[in-house]
């Protein structure tokens, strides 16, 4: 921590030593209690804060320890088996009998390349949060992409879910500072729980407003709802009454457009509870109305 001791003491000269890092600012004179208080205190926070990215890391160890090993071995194992029955019978199996065979094997194989693209993906962002001046060149690096990119991302949702005449979208296209692929993987993981948690037939809205440049995404589905206490302790590997709700992956997709969001200057934030209804708000800034209507249907 560091503390500084001067006799600048008029606020402007206050807030450039915080803006600068400092933990503390002393302004002479000063008594030997005040300095030591003031050391005591910011020693105490900063072992507050190591305890507290201690029991943050702790934790990520354990989920990890639990859920990785198997989450990777259930696909895994299907790929194995469907392979192994066509090496097996290779000389009695039918075409079309391949062909599910292979189907099978592909999409086990698609469930394994997410769950590690997931948990790479993660280990990344959590380094680069780590380091205030990667951020700020982040932020600082990507132009705007506009929000047609949602639309197209929820419709393509939809149609891997079977799910199109559930989709709802009204989204103002507007200009939103953040990379593409980014932008893309924060629907993408959001527009994916709405589905994968509500039931066919119900509707799931993906709607947008923009007030002072900053751009707002909602997105809302009506089916298994989040108390308070799991929506407070939304963590990496965590996956809410896995046994009532068998979904495979290591829950990784909501915190990981958390921190995305986050990693760009927004904001996440989930409404659970009414009528059934789980509304996923994410906020970004945005940089004015792009030249295209608002996208309906």
């Amino acid at each position: 921590p560091f503390i500084f001791l001067t006799a600048k003491a008029d606020k402007v000269d206050l807030r450039q030593g915080m803006e600068l890092g400092a933990d503390d600012y002393l302004t002479k004179p000063f008594t030997k209690a005040e300095l030591l208080g003031a050391i005591a205190a910011r020693l105490k926070n900063k072992a507050a804060v190591e305890q507290h990215s201690d029991k943050r890391l702790e934790s990520l160890r354990r989920s990890i320890t639990d859920a990785l090993p198997q989450e990777l071995l259930n696909p895994l194992n299907e790929i194995l088996g469907f392979a192994g029955m066509l090496v097996e019978n290779y000389g009695s199996v039918k075409p079309p009998e391949i062909l599910a065979t292979a189907q099978n094997i592909n999409t086990s194989a698609g469930r394994l390349h997410r769950i590690i693209e997931n948990f790479m993906m993660y280990a990344q962002i959590e380094l680069l949060a780590a380091d205030p001046e990667e951020v700020k060149a982040l932020r600082n690096s990507y132009k705007f992409n506009r929000s047609e990119i949602i639309v197209e991302v929820s419709s393509r949702k939809a149609k891997q879910h079977h799910r199109e005449a559930d989709l709802i979208v009204e989204v103002a296209n507007i200009n939103i500072r953040i990379a593409e692929q980014d932008l893309k993987k924060i629907v993408e993981e959001i527009i994916d729980n709405a589905f994968k948690f509500s039931e066919v037939g119900t509707p799931v809205y993906v709607q947008s407003n923009t007030e002072k440049d900053i751009f707002s995404l909602y997105i809302t589905n009506y089916g298994h709802q989040m108390t308070r206490e799991q929506i407070a302790s939304i963590g990496a590997c965590i996956q809410f009454e896995r046994k009532f709700y068998e979904q495979q992956g290591l829950g990784l997709g909501l915190i990981i457009a958390k921190r995305l969001t986050e990693l760009y200057g927004g904001t996440l934030t989930i409404q659970s509870g009414l009528n059934s209804r789980t509304t996923v708000g994410v906020t970004l800034p945005g940089g004015g109305n792009a030249p295209y209507p608002l996208w309906v249907f």
